[in-house]
């Protein structure tokens, strides 16, 4: 998809093309390439050829360099300024030159936000399975000492591959939140299901969310996004916004991966059932018409909900992370790897038993012997080596057929425990699910969204 894709598509369908995207024109992704927004990424390019920026530069800097430039121009040819009008029309267009592909988009850095805690690991494809260990058996020979090894011994056979690790866990769950004032929540419950916390000042960037897919695109599980903001105009788009983020660059990179996203605080219902206060919405805030009209009413902030009823916050997302985490999965593996080493008891009662009543018998044949060249190590050395001889082929017969009997062992094996997780509901309302086609994906948005507007972006 793209700017010349959409009007095609348009056309052919005789249908407007504000029809065909989930965000205003100016803003979706899926619509980069039109003349205005082509030429403001070609400048940006242009930019960064000129002033050979390297990889790991923040915008910031950027607009620093451009102030300091004598006779900076923006793409129109007006005058690039220290103020917050160049300032947003340099993030626009650095977000058009990524999306075109002009400029790599992971070259650039994210500084606003912080640091997300990152603590997922890749699944885990281990399989059940039995070890043994390295069996030697070694006939005596005068050295230093003939009792050197001691008896002969049945090798040990034990259950491997049951030890629990957290990768173990089906899904990778991530919690994404608008605001860093929710952390001393929300990072303890991150830690306790492996979860990764995505903090952001407002809308999340281009950067963030190409990270995220970076960061999953090798994890090998379905991964689920918990969306947390405040309840206020912004808040309200933001779910859509970087829904529509994720859905364009899962398909600029073509990472093939289970992605779904759904918010789950603050939302109206909340609000309502927790009668939580409402704040006045900023007269600057543009958005505020079509929330009122959506909603009926004023914003209403996260920590409003923490400060009257604490705990719930945590209870709320609780509640979902728990579709998707087992929490009695490690005491299952436990259980396995005991009942394994049952089964693999009574297997070597049936299978080896035989075994060691030879092996025993043997044992006490060589004893004499040790004992009797014990004192005569080095006058008796080929004598003792001579006595021995016929132990060789007998021992070194048993020993092959008890490692051939382990190595072919036929011991059920209990298998490892499946993560006992509900999983997705038919009453999950994801806003975004990779799994849509484009135009599906774009009725759910366009049914979820606050009066079916276009996003903005920040």
């Amino acid at each position: 998809m793209g700017y010349e894709k959409v009007k095609e598509i348009a056309k052919e369908l005789g249908c407007n093309i504000k029809d065909l995207l989930a965000l205003s024109p100016n803003r979706d992704p899926f619509y980069a390439g039109g003349r205005g927004s082509r030429e403001k990424a070609e400048w940006f390019a242009d930019v960064w050829r000129r002033e050979c920026f390297e990889d790991g530069i923040h915008l910031r800097r950027i607009h620093y360099r451009l102030v300091s430039k004598e006779g900076a121009v923006k793409a129109d040819g007006t005058s690039y300024e220290n103020d917050q009008k160049s300032w947003s029309y340099l993030l626009d267009a650095a977000c058009q030159a990524r999306y075109l592909g002009l400029v790599e988009a992971g070259r650039i850095v994210d500084m606003r936000n912080p640091e997300p805690l990152v603590q997922a690991l890749p699944a885990d494809d281990r399989i059940p399975g039995c070890a043994y260990e390295e069996c030697y058996w070694f006939l005596p020979h005068v050295n230093a000492s003939l009792s050197e090894g001691g008896d002969w011994k049945i090798p040990a056979v034990y259950p491997c591959n049951y030890w629990y690790e957290p990768n173990l866990q089906p899904y990778l769950l991530e919690l994404w939140v608008e605001k860093t004032t929710m952390n001393d929540v929300l990072e303890p419950l991150c830690r306790k299901f492996y979860a990764n916390l995505i903090a952001g000042a407002g809308f999340l960037s281009v950067t963030s969310v190409v990270n995220f897919l970076e960061r999953i695109k090798n994890i090998g599980k379905p991964c689920r996004i918990f969306y947390i903001s405040d309840f206020d105009p912004a808040g309200s788009y933001m779910p859509f916004a970087i829904s529509r983020q994720i859905e364009y660059w899962q398909n600029y990179y073509n990472i093939n991966c289970d992605i779904k996203l759904k918010q789950v605080a603050l939302t109206q219902k909340q609000v309502e059932r927790y009668r939580l206060p409402s704040i006045p919405i900023k007269e600057s805030d543009n958005r505020k018409g079509n929330f009122r009209k959506a909603f009926g009413q004023d914003a209403t902030e996260l920590d409003a909900l923490e400060a009257n009823y604490p705990g719930e916050l945590e209870n709320i997302i609780c509640r979902e992370l728990l579709k998707y985490f087992d929490p009695d999965l490690e005491n299952s593996m436990r259980a396995a790897e005991d009942r394994a080493e049952e089964a693999i008891r009574e297997w070597k009662e049936e299978h080896l038993a035989q075994y060691e009543d030879e092996l025993r018998k043997l044992n006490e044949q060589k004893r004499p012997i040790v004992r009797k060249y014990e004192e005569q190590l080095q006058r008796l050395r080929e004598e003792c080596q001579r006595d021995f001889a016929p132990f060789e082929e007998p021992v070194n017969k048993l020993r092959q057929a008890v490692i051939n009997e382990i190595k072919n062992n036929d011991i059920d094996l209990p298998p490892l425990p499946e993560p006992d997780v509900t999983g997705d509901t038919e009453d999950d309302v994801w806003i975004y699910d990779s799994s849509r086609t484009y135009s599906e994906q774009l009725k759910v948005y366009k049914a979820l969204m606050p009066n079916g507007k276009g996003v903005d972006r920040e």
